[in-house]
């Protein structure tokens, strides 16, 4: 225990194993179970022209590394992922830097990789939103992907006014969905039913990159 209240402190654990390197976004599913999907493979000096990338990871709620090491969950064509992790239900989702979306189920057996009608870039975030549609940023063609009601054979492309190099997305409950620019500074925020009707909300700083929104229906957003 503490003999006194710090002013401020840090704990930091580190956790490790089954193909865990260069982890982008962290997400938790109804068992407590940890995905995340990884930008870069060890040593591979990867880069965004030229990707050696890593796979899926999956931690036990202790830690404890369940997914195959070196790489992961490295299946369905994925060659590193960046910000594109989330969880539905019953899935879990990842997108890749060559334009692939991965899908599985939550003992890591694939399910895809997703189908797409029309073209697509190489992908960043993803979302769920709380009516089951899954959402995709298009970080290279400065479009989106939506999944209608998770289901992964039915991807279609989005044009939203005003994207450019679309990093992040996150739903809110009135089905509204916000996405940040990282080549503006800007975030583009448009009904689920309605995309020609975006808006753009100026920011500070330079390059958002994730976002959130919290229970009370705050947006969160961090700036590169």
């Amino acid at each position: 225990y503490l003999e006194w209240q710090p002013n401020d402190f840090a704990l930091m654990v580190r956790l490790a194993g089954g193909g865990t390197y260069s982890p982008g976004r962290l997400m938790f599913d109804d068992r407590g179970q940890l995905w995340s999907g990884q930008n870069w493979m060890p040593g591979s000096q990867s880069n965004l022209r030229t990707s050696i990338g890593g796979g899926v990871v999956r931690l036990t709620p202790s830690g404890k590394a369940i997914s195959p090491p070196l790489t992961g969950y490295d299946r369905q064509g994925l060659d590193g992922i960046g910000w594109g992790t989330t969880v539905s239900s019953d899935k879990v989702w990842v997108s890749s830097f060559n334009a692939k979306i991965g899908v599985l189920d939550l003992d890591g057996n694939a399910l895809g990789p997703a189908k797409v009608k029309g073209k697509n870039g190489a992908l960043q975030g993803l979302a769920t939103s709380p009516n089951g549609d899954v959402w995709i940023c298009d970080n290279q063609m400065n479009q989106m992907i939506r999944f209608p009601k998770g289901d992964h054979t039915r991807g279609e492309v989005v044009q939203v006014p005003g994207l450019k190099r679309p990093f992040a997305v996150a739903v809110d409950n009135n089905n509204v969905v916000w996405v940040t620019n990282n080549g503006f500074v800007t975030i583009t925020r448009f009904p689920a039913d309605s995309p020609e009707s975006a808006e753009q909300i100026q920011l500070g700083g330079m390059a958002p990159r994730g976002l959130a929104i919290d229970s009370t229906g705050h947006v969160w957003v961090g700036s590169n």
